[in-house]
């Protein structure tokens, strides 16, 4: 009878791996992914020029920062490299609070992002789209948060409502006790 009590929950599914990649983080330090192995991290892909959905993702990492276990590092790739400098993404980071030890923002080479974000996270990116007169630009690109774990394995992708940043909390400890 309390059978159903004891029932662990099913392992969280193994969706991909994130491939080897070599970036710049905001202090203008090579970052690779290898530095992640052995942590339970979260991306996100955002620019720091954005003017729609980037400052809300970017509010929701700050809030995942302040909420979760120090050993979960979270990365947010830009996916705007020619304009988002090492000295930008630091600013922007320093905007939203972030924790230069465990909050890191990267940027690279187009090509390169663009691979990584479509290849290795399996998510869409758009191309840059002009609007009010070259005034202002912005990109088509996923909104999703992705869960990797200790062995660089994606292990969900959640949307940015309330109840799905629940989830990916909850998905957290669970990681980092696996």
């Amino acid at each position: 009878f309390l059978a159903s009590a004891c029932t662990r929950a099913e392992p969280l599914p193994v969706l991909g791996k994130v491939p080897d990649f070599r970036f710049v983080d905001q202090s203008g330090e090579v970052f690779t992914a290898q530095r992640l192995e052995g942590n339970v991290w979260v991306a996100n892909f955002i620019f720091t020029h954005c003017p729609s959905v980037c400052p809300f993702l970017t509010q929701k990492m700050a809030e995942l920062q302040r909420r979760s276990a120090k050993s979960v590092f979270l990365v947010s790739f830009s996916i705007d490299p020619k304009n988002d400098t090492p000295e930008r993404l630091r600013a922007y980071a320093e905007k939203y609070g972030a924790d230069p030890s465990r909050w890191f923002f990267l940027t690279g080479e187009v090509e390169q992002i663009s691979t990584t974000v479509v290849r290795g996270f399996k998510l869409s990116l758009g191309e840059r789209v002009e609007h009010d007169g070259g005034a202002g630009y912005d990109i088509l690109h996923a909104t999703h948060f992705v869960l990797v774990d200790k062995k660089r394995r994606i292990r969900g992708y959640y949307r940015k409502q309330d109840e799905d940043m629940a989830k990916l909390r909850n998905d957290i400890e669970r990681l980092a006790k696996e």
